[in-house]
């Protein structure tokens, strides 16, 4: 039987170029033996990782530190910058306009009839019943709900509040309310006749919902006051028709003072935007 050998010890007769060329037999592993390193021995890449990492660090470096890309960003940077900045105040100024212009018209009142029936009258003072009627129309471009709708004349306590009614957009109702024991100052007064005349000043009050989509759903309080109006007294009932188109009253609301801030913002950021632009041109112009 012959010996066994193991792969992991040395082979007689493999001569190195020493040992051919003198004759003797030389121990050593051949080149296409394999062997196992020595115990001990620790074998390591990190030099071939470590200048290959340099060596990408490098590159990276060169990449970022390039003068010509980092004026490209700069150049890109800038003038998304002035391009973004005047269209972001611009697209502000027109939402403000906008917003302006949906903001729901107040109705308009007119006092279009005043009749009276005097109750008493001592030292040019009377006590009087008027009948008011306010024609009042709905200027919105949608329907508007009222209610709590009450007349009263200056110095008099409110007439009860009228039946809660609808008006579409455009359309117009004639409103009549009584306000009795109205404590008036007498202008002009002919004892014998037991009639004269005097200024009073009249007025309503009312909750108003905008049935759009555009706008605030809840109810704004309304306020309508009439310039004073020559109205004539006596015992008798008697009357004074005006006019639709008389223009008496002036109706003011939360939705008037809505719109003329969303005007002011609007006109103030244009402002800004048109100040940015001639900004961006002297720049350009003297840089």
């Amino acid at each position: 039987m012959e010996p066994q050998h193991r792969d992991d010890q040395p082979v007689r007769g493999y001569p190195n170029t020493a040992a051919a060329t003198s004759g003797s037999p030389t121990i050593g592993y051949p080149i296409s033996q394999f062997h196992l390193p020595v115990t001990g021995t620790t074998y390591s890449s990190a030099p071939a990782s470590a200048a290959a990492a340099t060596a990408a660090a490098a590159r990276t470096t060169r990449s970022i530190g390039d003068p010509s890309t980092c004026n490209t960003i700069k150049k890109a940077t800038k003038l998304l910058f002035y391009i973004l900045f005047p269209l972001a105040i611009l697209s502000v100024a027109v939402v403000m306009i906008v917003a302006a212009a949906s903001v729901p018209k107040l109705p308009r009142f007119a006092l279009t009839s005043v009749s009276t029936t005097v109750r008493n009258s001592s030292d040019y003072r009377i006590t009087a019943d008027f009948d008011a009627s306010f024609l009042v129309k709905n200027r919105a471009k949608k329907g508007l709900e009222f209610d709590h709708l009450t007349a009263y004349a200056f110095g008099a306590e409110p007439a009860g509040p009228l039946a809660p009614f609808e008006l579409r957009s455009g359309e117009g109702k004639t409103v009549s309310s009584r306000i009795n024991a109205v404590s008036y100052r007498i202008d002009e007064w002919d004892g014998v006749a037991k009639s004269g005349s005097s200024q009073v000043e009249f007025g309503a009050e009312a909750e108003v919902l905008y049935r759009g989509k555009t706008w605030s759903n809840e109810e704004i309080p309304i306020r309508v006051n009439c310039d004073s109006v020559k109205v004539p007294l006596s015992y008798n009932a008697s009357s004074t028709n005006f006019g639709e188109d008389s223009g008496f009253c002036r109706t003011d609301g939360q939705w008037v003072e809505d719109a003329k801030e969303f005007k002011r913002m609007g006109i103030c950021f244009f402002a800004a935007f048109i100040a940015t632009i001639v900004i961006y041109s002297l720049t350009a112009i003297y840089s």
